[in-house]
């Protein structure tokens, strides 16, 4: 008999090496950019595109570019038809 403990051994570090590159690449779109930190600091703003970061030592924050939608700051109503004022 042979002993294929090596190859479940290499699947396995193949696994781990395909987890870790999953993680560490973002896809950045055109309306945000991605701030990266690196070990609390400020390390980098990285524009649209594909944006690598290590994991466990690097954290990435998305930002938006766009300006949130703004609520109008008073509803205007119609005349009140009786010519009444409250």
């Amino acid at each position: 008999m042979t002993d294929f403990g090596w190859v479940s051994g290499g699947a396995a570090v193949l696994a781990a090496l395909g987890a870790l590159a999953a993680s560490s690449t973002h896809a950045v779109r055109a309306d945000q950019r991605l701030v990266e930190f690196r070990l609390g600091e400020l390390a980098a703003v990285k524009g649209p595109g594909p944006a690598l970061v290590l994991p466990g030592v690097e954290r990435a924050v998305r930002v938006p570019l766009a300006e949130p939608p703004r609520a109008p700051s008073r509803m205007r109503l119609p005349p009140d038809p009786t010519g009444r004022t409250t």
